[in-house]
């Protein structure tokens, strides 16, 4: 007799849909580089709303007030795109706290991952070289230089929002229900 191990998920509609906005951003943030606002003002406006419904005005005030303060945090370091914040937002609201505070530390954990692996890949893997690309990175930035990766690497360096918000969200939500 074969054993079957089934997984039991209880997730809020808001959760859910917020997972679908991430993936339909991924396939416009990849195909057009363009995060549109028809996926992400609707998530944040669920989100609040749904926060009202459930808990009332004071859970409403409290949801709000992280969301904007998460979307704050993320527009401090300058790299991320307005569509990127928005939909950051989105899910933030959706999520509700505490799990959107636990969302936004997973989402600085796979930026910063990120963002390392596509500097060091610009320079071909050479551990020396990427440092001292990065060092000059982040002198002309807070020097005050609109782009300073420009020019320090090899290769072009950018990269897509989504797909790394998406994985923080799908990481964030296996932590929760105890899979990962």
């Amino acid at each position: 007799m074969e054993t079957f191990t089934t997984f039991s998920f209880s997730l809020p509609v808001p959760v859910i849909i917020s997972i679908l906005g991430a993936l339909v951003s991924v396939y416009t943030d990849l195909r057009w580089r363009k995060i549109k606002n028809f996926v992400t003002l609707p998530l944040i406006i669920l989100g609040w709303s749904w926060s009202l419904y459930v808990g009332g005005p004071k859970a409403f005030l409290i949801n709000v007030l992280v969301s904007v303060f998460i979307g704050a945090t993320v527009t401090l370091t300058g790299y991320i795109g307005a569509g990127d914040i928005k939909l950051i937002v989105g899910i933030a609201a959706c999520l509700q706290p505490p799990l959107s505070l636990y969302f936004q530390a997973f989402f600085f954990v796979c930026l910063l991952a990120a963002a390392l692996f596509i500097r060091f890949k610009a320079c071909d893997f050479k551990f020396g070289n990427a440092i001292s690309a990065m060092k000059a990175e982040i002198v002309l930035g807070f020097s005050g230089v609109k782009d300073p990766s420009k020019g320090l690497y090899k290769k072009p360096v950018s990269h897509t929002g989504a797909p790394i918000i998406f994985f923080a969200l799908v990481f964030c939500l296996a932590r929760k229900e105890g899979l990962v």
